[in-house]
């Protein structure tokens, strides 16, 4: 799309700038759009990343000349190489340190090295979120020494000064964490806050077990800050901006979640049913987009009461999704074990019967399950597909002894024929049948058949053992038939 050229009004949506190509060919043509409707949580995401995307303002030409000048002047060609080489050294020497100063307490000399390396962290994190979850690791470091000097010092008045020095850090980290909560608001950022801080407040109360009673004071204090921090932000999400910026976000993850099981073709639908639905999620996504305008306008009380009518909606679709797939699925798996009944009863198996009355009452109760659910009677219908489980869960216990059963029969008859095979070939030699095929060649098939069967048979793979069988039958039928014929002529 050429955005130079576009005079019709121009709506950015938030997919638009997840590409970073996208995002900066419409940074570049920004000045070209005639009219902007940005998405609101497209705004959110611009918000973040802009400041981190437009240019600065640049070097004049004379200064930078006068920069360049002064570089040619300082640095030849050697001195670039001598430098480039310290330098190198200096950093393969600063990672080992760094990397050493991870395990440092405070009052070691590797210490300092470690909480500038966690000062440097913090100068790189750009988003609040990021120096969120860098101030929350920060915390919890602090929180790891503190066991340790506890668990390894003997000196109690330099443990009291490292624990000092370690229990103010975790605090102002802590502060600092819900400082930018506050300031954000935002409900993920808050989320994530509330469940370390919490986690934190665990720990916390692990390290004072086993800690002296001075010790215990101090720890107890310090879990006190915790506390309070996680009531602020507990507090704060119940800021009706906080919820209505919640009840925005569930009610977006609603109707995506609505369109993939639509658009997946897992459960076929009536053309009824697959206009109603459509209807449906275009109402919800109407009501979505009422909300975050409302949201605009911070009238947070009124994107409350439309979210949560709108994700009443688009949970009842999603719920009568879920529950016509299941009816479905027992459907087929009514008949597939009605199958295995008719194919049981052939056999002249006991407890036929049996089964086929199990069967037979999780029909009639999952035929009821439609009008239910276009009733929107959503307990009832998963009432009677959980009672049609149960129902087919009985009849499948009886099922597994009559297919192991039915499968000891078919096994057998496959294993006389083989014998009645290798007889023929003892007293007659290796014939050649009506098709072309010899003796042997079909004993060797035999063979085969019954390996693969006893593999199933091994595993307790009765049914599929029977459904292997079932491909081959025809064909051994008929090699029976032909191995008569050939006898009754002998």
């Amino acid at each position: 799309m050429d955005l130079k050229n576009d005079k019709k009004k121009f709506i950015l949506k938030e997919e638009i700038i997840e590409g970073e190509e996208n995002y900066q060919y419409l940074i570049k043509n920004l000045s070209f759009l005639s009219g902007l409707d940005i998405d609101f949580f497209a705004e959110e995401k611009i918000k973040r990343k802009v400041f981190l995307r437009i240019e600065g303002a640049k070097v004049p030409f004379i200064q930078s000349q006068r920069l360049l000048e002064n570089f040619k002047a300082f640095f030849s060609f050697w001195k670039v190489l001598r430098y480039s080489f310290v330098i190198l050294i200096f950093c393969a020497i600063s990672s080992g340190v760094v990397f050493a100063s991870l395990e440092s307490l405070p009052s070691e000399p590797l210490y300092p090295i470690k909480r500038a390396f966690e000062k440097t962290q913090l100068a790189l994190a750009f988003s609040d979120a990021k120096k969120a979850e860098v101030y929350l690791e920060i915390a919890k470091k602090r929180l790891n020494e503190i066991d340790r000097i506890l668990a390894t010092s003997t000196n109690d008045e330099e443990a009291e000064a490292m624990l000092a020095i370690a229990l103010k850090d975790y605090k102002e980290n802590i502060g600092k964490v819900v400082q930018i909560a506050m300031a954000s608001k935002d409900p993920d950022l808050l989320r994530s806050c509330g469940i370390s801080i919490s986690e934190n407040e665990l720990v916390l109360s692990g390290i004072a077990k086993g800690a002296s009673d001075s010790t215990k004071n101090e720890l107890e204090k310090t879990d006190k800050v915790t506390k309070d921090s996680q009531n602020q932000i507990s507090i704060l999400k119940e800021d009706p901006s906080y919820k209505a910026f919640e009840e925005i976000e569930s009610l977006e993850k609603l109707i995506f979640s609505l369109k993939e099981k639509m658009s997946s073709g897992k459960t076929p639908l009536s053309k009824v049913d697959q206009k109603i639905l459509e209807q449906d999620l275009e109402s919800c996504k109407t009501s979505l987009k009422r909300a975050e305008a409302l949201y605009q306008e911070k009238s947070f009380n009124k994107v409350l009461s439309l979210c949560k009518e709108a994700s009443n909606l688009a949970r009842d679709c999603n719920t009568y999704l879920e529950l016509t797939f299941l009816y479905q699925e027992k459907k087929r798996t009514l008949r597939e074990k009605t199958g295995y009944t008719l194919e049981f009863s052939f056999e002249n198996q006991v407890n036929v019967q049996e089964v086929e009355q199990y069967l037979k009452a999780a029909k009639i109760d999952l035929d009821l399950v439609p009008a239910f659910l276009g009733k929107k009677d959503f307990a009832k219908a998963e009432s009677i597909i959980g009672k049609v489980d149960s129902q087919i869960e009985k009849a499948d216990s009886l099922l597994y002894q009559l297919a192991k059963s039915c499968l000891d029969q078919r096994i057998s008859k496959i294993k006389n024929l083989a014998n009645i095979l290798e007889s023929c070939i003892q007293k007659s030699g290796n014939q050649h049948l009506d098709n072309g095929k010899d003796l042997e060649t079909y004993c060797s098939d035999i063979k085969e058949v019954l390996d693969r069967v006893q593999v199933f048979y091994n595993k307790g793979q009765y049914f599929e053992a029977l459904d292997y069988i079932s491909v081959h039958l025809g064909e051994l039928s008929k090699l029976q038939s032909m191995i008569e014929n050939s006898l009754s002529s002998l």
